[in-house]
């Protein structure tokens, strides 16, 4: 999809039958696309589990399409929301601590939302954040969406990732949880939210060190990611389909 009349924007297939070569070598003008080529969208299948990781800058719009993907799901779901400003969640059903052994099973097809705003001055703060990613993992019903914001809370590193969230990155498919996890910078969070994600989407990363971990993660040089990085405007952003191996700069989401 062109978002720039000057510069289109190939995607990473169209650039590499070109020549292989990073995009930043000159204007490029991509082939006439096959009409049997999917055109790669935010629009998720929510009968099969998916996970997407989203970054960016505070305020690029990372939570909105966050708010947008988990609103479009029409299953039960969570949001685990530690600032307490998660948008179009107002009327979700609060889980407050102590948390329960495991979330109520509600009325067939009426899918409920279950709203998470921790206490940051508790002891077991991180302890409850993990708990819940359980809780939505392990859901009676069998799928459930879990919306992550400020996921450098939940993993501050790879080394702080609790279980729940590494079984969930490992296992979580297989229990079918479909995940949407938001955080500003990449290289604070553990890499296994980039490498496990079927769709990665990037706002505007001002740090060289974010953008090389993308870029490291889904198998792009640095240079190549950076002159996609230079493309993306104001509320812009990158959106990569790992299963496609190939991506797009996606326009502003309307409100």
């Amino acid at each position: 999809m062109a978002v720039k009349a000057q510069k289109p924007s190939p995607t990473l297939d169209e650039d590499r039958r070109a020549g292989g070569g990073a995009i930043d070598t000159g204007p490029f003008t991509p082939p006439p696309e096959p009409a049997t080529r999917p055109a790669l969208t935010t629009e998720l299948d929510p009968r099969r589990s998916t996970y997407v990781s989203i970054f960016g800058r505070k305020g690029s719009g990372k939570s909105f399409l966050a708010s947008r993907l988990f609103a479009r799901y029409p299953f039960d779901k969570v949001v685990i929301d530690p600032s307490g400003d998660a948008e179009g969640v107002d009327d979700a059903e609060l889980l407050t601590a102590p948390l329960p052994a495991k979330l109520p099973k509600g009325e067939q097809g009426r899918p409920r939302t279950w709203r998470f705003i921790p206490d940051a001055g508790a002891d077991d703060f991180r302890d409850d954040l993990d708990r819940v990613i359980g809780l939505a993992m392990h859901h009676p019903r069998g799928r459930c969406a879990l919306w992550l914001d400020e996921l450098n809370l939940v993993s501050p590193g790879p080394n702080q990732t609790g279980p729940n969230l590494r079984r969930a990155l490992y296992m979580g498919r297989h229990h079918g949880l479909t995940m949407f996890a938001c955080g500003p910078r990449p290289m604070t969070i553990d890499p296994l939210v980039l490498s496990q994600a079927d769709h990665v989407a990037i706002f505007q990363l001002p740090n060289p060190n974010d953008r090389r971990r993308v870029a490291d993660a889904i198998g792009i040089g640095p240079k190549e990611f950076d002159a996609w990085h230079e493309q993306i405007g104001e509320r812009e952003f990158f959106w990569y389909d790992a299963r496609a191996h190939d991506a797009v700069i996606l326009p502003p989401l309307k409100k």
